[in-house]
């Protein structure tokens, strides 16, 4: 869905910006590989007019930075340090606190001639960037969640999205709790434990890059 989203507004777009009609008839992909839940990324391979071939990937933040060299910074490329990852995590940060889900994007240019792409060629990469969208509760979900909280029922959340999200989420809903507890908080408790932190707490989070898988805690919980 998110990638007819991006097609479509560049459709939009390209009658403005010049560049984005020259993307759209430069390049032809030639090969994929493929998204897994382990890699959490997937990559597309295309090739220029001039023969170039350039890999690139989107996934989820920590999978794609860590398949990173280098960083593209208004059309400089600066090798990753301990300063430049925290201002990009803090950056990544920034925008999950506004609701926002982020996707990073990366790429790398080949200068031999590969005619088979396997997942060892992600590697080496360029940070070029993130996609950040926003996908807000339904209007009416506020509405009906305090409707049955005034009937007495409690709500809890259990999401896979990371604390900053949910957080936002759960505020834009009035979901109270004095903890969001995360899959680090849950892992090791004893069933008597995690059942009294479930009575006490409303908001469960457990991002899918947790050791603590999200299918073992849901059904924990």
């Amino acid at each position: 869905m998110m990638d007819k989203e991006i097609i479509n507004k560049t459709m939009e777009l390209q009658n403005v910006d010049p560049n984005l009609e020259q993307a759209i008839t430069k390049y032809e992909k030639i090969d994929e590989i493929p998204f897994d839940f382990n890699r959490r990324r997937m990559s597309v391979v295309v090739k220029g007019k001039s023969d170039q071939i350039v890999i690139i990937t989107k996934g989820a933040v920590e999978e794609v930075i860590s398949i990173c060299k280098d960083v593209e910074i208004n059309n400089e490329v600066l090798e990753f340090d301990e300063e430049l990852l925290y201002k990009v995590y803090q950056q990544v940060k920034d925008l999950n606190s506004q609701g926002m889900r982020v996707i990073a994007v990366a790429r790398k240019k080949f200068t031999e001639n590969i005619t088979e792409f396997e997942v060892k060629e992600e590697s080496d990469m360029t940070l070029i960037g993130f996609l950040a969208f926003l996908d807000p509760p339904k209007q009416s979900s506020a509405k009906a969640i305090e409707s049955l909280m005034d009937h007495g029922v409690e709500v809890k959340v259990l999401t896979g999205d990371n604390k900053e999200v949910t957080e936002n989420m759960c505020k834009s809903l009035n979901i109270k709790s004095d903890k969001i507890f995360t899959g680090e908080d849950i892992e090791g408790l004893s069933d008597k434990e995690l059942e009294e932190v479930v009575r006490k707490n409303n908001i469960f989070t457990i991002p899918t890059d947790t050791s603590y898988a999200f299918t073992d805690v849901k059904y924990d919980l």
